[in-house]
């Protein structure tokens, strides 16, 4: 067992002991300092009782005539993946999300992230991530350009004050999904448009993915795993909305419910599945860039 003295307290307790002692015969010697000596006369300075003020006068002021920064203008970003890191922060004062150019990003609720988020810009996959599928060929991709990274898809992204938007044209469906921040609620709202290109039949299966953290960002970065095993879910019979909380480790712990649904105003929607379980989504010894979601015949457990 090792015991821990700080000695220099002691010392400091003796020296104030001895100077009151000895009339301040301490004070004396460190005043006798040749470098305290110099600075003497400071340390007898008063505090002034008026302070004088100086009136700061512009003799030829400068007239900007650019636009002020309620009407800044849009950001495109064509093909982000070959741009510098671009980003927007969305916010509602208690609710925010940061958007990157490639369709990535976090959510925060107060000083609680809601999606989990690592600050590695080499495996930028974090945040709510949409893809889409081609059931009858099976090719899939993303609709922002992570987390596929295909350089040769044309993609471009448009942030502005109040959304973000990314384009994207691939085997012949050109998609545009829309992201802002609720200001009545604390929430997000994103907004997928399909459009077909070709004068064939295509059906599309669209599937979104998040990784939940519902934990401060610093207690989440630390235990990711740890803290995953606290979270519960609860899927309707539907498949179409999905329930989350996390479990309190302690009483004095606040209880966070989250919910993640689906609606279309075109009634299209024909089945809805959903997983819960990001070892069955991903798969073993994969990732993002190829997730056994998309294998051939491969279907949700809705559990």
């Amino acid at each position: 067992m090792l015991s821990y003295v700080i000695i220099h307290h002691h010392g400091m307790s003796i020296l104030a002991v001895n100077n009151v002692i000895f009339e301040g015969r301490m004070r004396n010697r460190f005043h006798r300092d040749p470098v305290v000596e110099a600075t003497h006369l400071l340390l007898q300075e008063r505090a002034p009782h008026q302070i004088p003020i100086i009136h700061t006068k512009i003799a030829n002021p400068m007239h900007n005539n650019s636009r002020g920064f309620d009407h800044a203008s849009e950001r495109i970003i064509t093909n982000p993946l070959l741009k510098p890191r671009a980003t927007l922060l969305l916010s509602n004062d208690s609710y925010s999300t940061m958007l990157t150019a490639n369709g990535t990003g976090y959510s925060r609720w107060h000083d609680y992230a809601i999606t989990r988020f690592i600050p590695d810009a080499t495996e930028d996959q974090q945040g709510i991530l949409f893809f889409l599928r081609n059931i009858q060929s099976g090719r899939w991709w993303s609709v922002t350009s992570e987390p596929t990274r295909v350089v040769e898809e044309e993609a471009v992204s448009i942030f502005t004050d109040e959304k973000a938007d990314y384009m994207k044209m691939v085997d012949g469906i050109k998609s545009t999904l829309e992201c802002l921040v609720t200001s009545e609620n604390d929430g997000e709202g994103r907004r997928l448009q399909l459009v077909n290109t070709t004068n064939k039949d295509r059906f599309i299966e669209v599937t979104s993915y998040g990784e939940l953290a519902l934990a401060t960002m610093d207690t989440d970065c630390s235990h990711p795993v740890f803290l995953s095993m606290f979270i519960e879910t609860e899927i309707t019979e539907e498949g179409r909305t999905i329930f989350a909380k996390r479990r309190k480790r302690s009483p004095s712990d606040s209880e966070i419910h989250i919910t993640h649904f689906v609606t279309d105003i075109t009634e299209s929607i024909q089945e809805t599945e959903a997983e819960t379980d990001r070892s069955l989504f991903i798969g073993r010894g994969r990732s993002l860039h190829r997730p056994a979601a998309f294998d051939q015949n491969a279907r949700f457990s809705n559990s």
